[in-house]
């Protein structure tokens, strides 16, 4: 099957420039005029030659002659040039009938070439995205929160709270790979959650499977919308708890996984993208608790898609 289908990308690496060429010229409204004018030039160019041959013979016939041609020679010499095109034309029909059944098949071969290559490759990436999913929905520890210290103001009536949270990489199990300090007002915190949920989407093929991302803190005097974001993800924007080594990764090269990583993250800032898929995101699925200074706290995701805190120690 690889070497077929390696077979038929090589092929249709050469139909189908021709394939779009065929169907832009003879299709699309910018193409018929630039084949009619192509035509017109070739009449042009034609009927010129036409006359500067008879011109030439006319010079050569006569040492004392011009080369010049009356305008009724000329009319002559213009209609019967259009005559020789067209009955050109008319004795070449067969062959311009059996160019344009060529033409028809070189279409059709590269559409249907491109529709065999569209559906495996839709197959492939529906088996890797199913096999990714698989491998991401786990429990996670994602981050030890840590308050650092906490101050009422009396004047005010507000609390100010230091926190510390250590993010942890899946990758590296039980290494803690950044920190971030939140300052923030506030003694109950919330931890929201975005979540994937794949209930509609061929991914999971029927399973009931939810990606949940903890993404931003907000508490009792801080609202929502002036939520502090969780800087929960490396550089290249993957989430640490979806880092995986080499090793880890299954039924899939490591680049793939990447790169349907990517896809399946970006179904979170695009919502037309992940119907398109059958995935529903949304947010709202927060865990809060009240803390005190000293407290120590960590973040965790369920396998079934929750997020939950724990008193760090407790499981």
């Amino acid at each position: 099957m690889k070497e077929t289908l390696d077979f038929m990308n090589e092929l249709n690496w050469f139909l189908k420039p021709v394939a779009n060429f065929l169907i832009w010229a003879f299709t699309t409204k910018v193409g018929l005029i630039s084949m009619l004018a192509l035509f017109i030039l070739y009449v042009i160019i034609s009927l010129i030659n036409a006359i500067y041959k008879r011109e030439i013979m006319y010079k050569d016939s006569s040492s004392y002659s011009s080369g010049h041609i009356s305008g009724a020679e000329k009319i002559y010499i213009v209609f019967s040039e259009l005559l020789k095109i067209a009955l050109n034309i008319v004795a070449k029909v067969p062959v311009l009938l059996s160019v344009f059944v060529f033409f028809i098949a070189i279409i059709g071969i590269s559409k249907s070439f491109e529709s065999f290559q569209n559906f495996m490759n839709a197959d492939k990436k529906i088996k890797e995205l199913n096999s990714l999913i698989s491998q991401l929905n786990k429990s996670y520890k994602v981050a030890d929160i840590e308050v650092i210290d906490m101050v009422f103001d009396i004047n005010t009536g507000e609390t100010n709270t230091k926190l510390k949270i250590d993010f942890y990489d899946y990758a590296n199990t039980g290494k803690i790979v950044k920190t971030q300090e939140i300052n923030m007002k506030g003694n109950d915190f919330y931890f929201d959650a975005l979540v994937l949920n794949f209930d509609y989407s061929p991914i999971t093929q029927g399973r009931k499977i939810n990606l949940t991302l903890p993404y931003r803190i907000f508490s009792n005097e801080v609202p929502m919308e002036q939520a502090v974001m969780l800087e929960y993800s490396d550089k290249k924007g993957i989430p640490f708890i979806y880092n995986r080594t080499p090793e880890e990764i299954y039924a899939m090269p490591t680049d793939s996984f990447d790169v349907r990583l990517k896809e399946i993250l970006s179904y979170t800032k695009d919502e037309r993208k992940a119907k398109e898929q059958g995935v529903r995101s949304f947010s709202g699925n927060a865990v809060h608790k009240r803390l005190f200074k000293g407290a120590q706290e960590t973040i965790w995701i369920e396998q079934t898609g929750g997020i939950v805190m724990r008193t760090k120690g407790t499981f």
